[in-house]
């Protein structure tokens, strides 16, 4: 999984407007948990935003690629942890479809802690990097631009 983690980086920081989308990576991930603890309430204007959830999960797994590349990988399983209480209260209240989410949350979510738990080593010190002049953010040798504030790398 580092490997794709070092070749989604190389991927994404070629492009200058991917870098900065990928500065709102916790925004993102938020979007899709805050609008299904919503749904759990009685309010009317939810019903509103609901032909807007298929682009709510897409914002989401945005995210998920956003905050995997950004190395916040914590923040992503606490996003998952709340999606999967969301589904379980679902299944109390009769939508069973709840089980195969908090499943599918928690595969994704164990996976995640796996990765983060890995006895390889830490991906800053397998690939060649360099310091952003901008910001001071690490950075691999490949990247045009930096993955935090978007600058251009000479």
């Amino acid at each position: 999984m580092k490997k794709m983690q070092e070749d989604l980086i190389k991927l994404f920081s070629q492009y200058e407007y991917v870098n900065k989308a990928m500065k709102f990576d916790l925004i993102l991930l938020c979007i899709y948990p805050v609008y299904r603890i919503l749904c759990l309430c009685p309010f009317e204007f939810i019903y509103n935003l609901y032909e807007f959830s298929t682009l709510f999960l897409l914002m989401f797994v945005l995210g998920i690629v956003f905050a995997f590349v950004n190395n916040k990988l914590k923040e992503t399983i606490l996003a998952l942890g709340i999606l999967t209480v969301v589904a379980v209260v679902d299944v109390f209240k009769g939508n069973f479809d709840g089980i195969v989410y908090a499943a599918l949350y928690l595969f994704i979510a164990y996976h995640i802690y796996k990765f983060m738990n890995s006895d390889n080593d830490n991906l800053k010190e397998t690939v060649k990097s360099k310091k952003c002049q901008k910001c001071g953010n690490v950075i691999s040798d490949d990247n045009t631009f930096c993955t935090k504030c978007g600058e251009k790398i000479d």
